[in-house]
């Protein structure tokens, strides 16, 4: 298995989570670099897609994703970033839409990239796969995205992206 290692805000980071506290310690037999987590082979972490289907609270977005025909692809590689609404959140909903609007809707929650919740708020704006942006803002101590949508759970990891779990669903500006 590979490890990332890049420089977030002046910052070493292991997979985009795991942060260099301490670098450069010489021993005897080589260099030691003290980190701030555990580091997991990305085969012990499920996919994006296993995550929700083991959700109860996401059962409504797995069902809208298998009627939209994007299981497959938010099992692919990835990474991506998916912004997970609740059962709640849709069920809060005047009417879930259907067809074509169903795929944008939800194309609009899912980034092409890994952005933990600290990178969403250094960008500031996310462009979706569906095309439309997505603002990230902190609002009292917590994250909204487009000033409305709370952020309720952060960086759930996933062998092929990231999952944020929402409260309320996120439509597209072009609906």
């Amino acid at each position: 298995d590979e490890v990332t290692i890049e420089m977030i805000n002046g910052e070493v980071f292991l997979n985009g989570t795991i942060k260099v506290i301490l670098a450069d310690i010489q021993a005897s037999n080589g260099v030691v670099h003290v980190i701030d987590g555990v580091l997991l082979p990305p085969a012990d972490l499920q996919s994006i897609v296993e995550i929700a289907v083991a959700t109860p609270e996401l059962s409504t977005l797995v069902g809208a994703l298998q009627a939209a025909n994007l299981v497959d692809t938010l099992n692919g590689e990835g990474p991506f970033t998916v912004f997970a609404p609740t059962n709640a959140a849709f069920a809060a909903l005047d009417a879930i839409p259907g067809g074509e609007a169903l795929t944008e809707v939800l194309l609009y929650h899912v980034a092409a990239g890994k952005f933990t919740a600290d990178d969403l708020l250094t960008r500031q704006i996310v462009t979706t796969v569906q095309g439309d942006e997505v603002t990230i803002e902190m609002i009292e101590g917590q994250v909204f995205l487009n000033e409305i949508i709370r952020v309720d759970i952060a960086n759930i990891e996933a062998s092929n992206g990231i999952i944020h779990v929402i409260n309320g669903v996120l439509i597209p500006p072009s609906l």
